[in-house]
């Protein structure tokens, strides 16, 4: 059987916000399992799904002022 994973947890691995996991699973970019009515549950496979499309996580960077940016190579 497949391992789900829960939204902290597909969070952390691909390096982004549990809200930004949570907007892509309401605009169905992130394929779910509902294993009661209010768990939502990501199979690991639509992680590797994700990561073999081309994502990878982001890269914090200081501009010259000593800012720090988040950017993505490339979205989902």
């Amino acid at each position: 059987m497949e391992k789900l994973l829960t939204a902290q947890e597909v969070a952390e691995r691909l390096a982004l916000k549990v809200t930004t996991i949570r907007r892509m699973i309401l605009e169905r970019r992130i394929a779910t399992v509902r294993p009661s009515v209010r768990a939502v549950r990501i199979p690991e496979s639509e992680v590797r799904r994700i990561i073999e499309a081309g994502y990878t996580p982001r890269v914090d960077f200081a501009d010259r002022a000593g800012r720090y940016h988040n950017y993505h190579s490339r979205t989902i």
